[in-house]
Parts: structure tokens; sequence; C-alpha cells
């Protein structure tokens, strides 16, 4: 099915969160919730685990939820490091800076052969106690956290012109990152993390893992459109898969 952005986004938010192996087609790039990866039985789960921790270890400084590329056709990555290993598969982690119309959040992207799958970061929301304070149970921070996810209206994506749909992932149970930066996307201050600058959090939200070898060699273009209760997510993503 081919369409063009223009016309009625047909997938909705309840789709997303049910976006599992069984409703994945043979020639949909983007991987179901469930479906593994071609190594060791990995899922988006274990991806997003891996994303958040890449995401509190870059500096705030070059970091892509807060500095945008300074040209559109211009990739800053300097500093970030890509793509990840997730237990032996290569994943190129992507964030975008939020509260931005998709038409003026262009960024250019290339993809090498050292890639095999990519990750874009929708609308997500984490919570630790080492940020907030006063929500110092596991039972508190995913409050807040499904609060915000649950406020999650629309999520629109369009890969080459077809409307696809992402994964719904959720953990509530603490996930420890050690070497958080000093300087982080959260402004978190050192001296409320624990010892190797750690912190646990729980978080959920809707993410794309793109299969770069379905996706194919050339040129591809990818929008974002998303809106919720505190904040937006629209991006323009230009891909240049060189394989």
């Amino acid at each position: 099915m081919t369409t063009t952005n223009d016309e009625k986004y047909p997938f909705n938010i309840e789709d997303w969160k049910q976006h599992a192996e069984h409703t994945h087609k043979p020639d949909d790039p983007v991987l179901g919730h469930t479906q593994e990866l071609a190594k060791n039985r990995v899922t988006c789960v274990e991806v997003v685990e891996a994303w958040h921790k890449w995401l509190f270890r870059i500096p705030a400084a070059i970091h892509p939820n807060l500095v945008p590329p300074s040209s559109s056709y211009r990739a800053e990555s300097s500093g970030i490091l890509n793509p990840v290993s997730v237990n032996g598969n290569n994943v190129y982690m992507t964030a975008f800076v939020p509260l931005r119309k998709k038409e003026d959040n262009i960024v250019t992207l290339q993809i090498f052969k050292d890639t095999q799958y990519i990750l874009l970061g929708v609308m997500t929301a984490e919570a630790c106690t080492e940020e907030y304070p006063s929500l110092d149970t596991e039972d508190k921070l995913w409050e807040m956290v499904k609060r915000e996810t649950d406020s999650v209206k629309a999520v629109e994506l369009f890969i080459d012109s077809v409307p696809r749909m992402g994964c719904y992932v959720e953990r509530r149970k603490k996930l420890e990152i050690t070497d958080v930066a000093n300087e982080n996307l959260m402004g978190i201050k050192t001296e409320n993390m624990k010892p190797d600058n750690t912190i646990g959090i729980v978080y959920s939200g809707f993410w794309v893992l793109l299969d770069v070898k379905t996706l194919g060699s050339g040129d591809h273009l990818i929008t974002i459109d998303s809106t919720g209760r505190t904040y937006s997510v629209g991006v323009t993503l230009a891909l240049n898969i060189l394989i």
C-alpha cells in the first residue's frame, strides 16, 4: 500500500502498542515489538534498554535531544558512540530535539555497512529518584512516567510516503545506568547519583526499530509527527544508506 503524507494516517496509539511479530509484514522495514534481531534473540526491549544507557552517557553540550545539527545536510555525531552493539547486533541510536515541527527539524543520516538496525526515539518518558528525590519508590516513578505516556494522543510515522508504526516499550522496574555524564540530558546533579555516576530509571514510550537491509540501499525519507500533554516531537529524517 502506498499513500502520501497528506492522507489520513491509518494507525492509532493502541495499534502501536499491539505492533507485535504477528502483525508485521515481510516488506515492512519496522520491526514489531516481539520480532527478534539477527543475533542472540534480541528484541526491541533490549535495544531500548541500550538506547537509554547511550542517551544518559552523552554530555549535554553535544546531546542530540538538545543540540540540533548545525546543518540539515550534516549529521552531528562527534563524540557520540554509534553504532552501538546490542548483544552482537549493531544499532545506530538516534534522538531528536523536541517541540519542533517536522518541517523545521530536518536531520540527515548516513548509514554504512557496519550498521544493521536503526532505533528512532519518538515519544519517551523516563524518571529516576536521582532526578526527582520525592519520588522514592518505583511505584511513584512509574506513576509519573505512565501519566506522560498516557497523554500521547497521536504518533504518525511515514517511511517513503508509506504509513508505518513502531513499537511501545515499558519498564516498571529500575534499569541501572552507570557512567552517566556529569552534565547530562536531564540535569541530574552528580551529588544525587550513586557511585560511578549511577542512576536507576523506569520508562515507557514509543520507538521505531528499523531493519537497514529491508530498507535497502539508497535514499529514504522518514517523517514523524507526535503530540503529548507536555511535549511534542516532529522530525524529517533523510536517510542515505550506503550498503
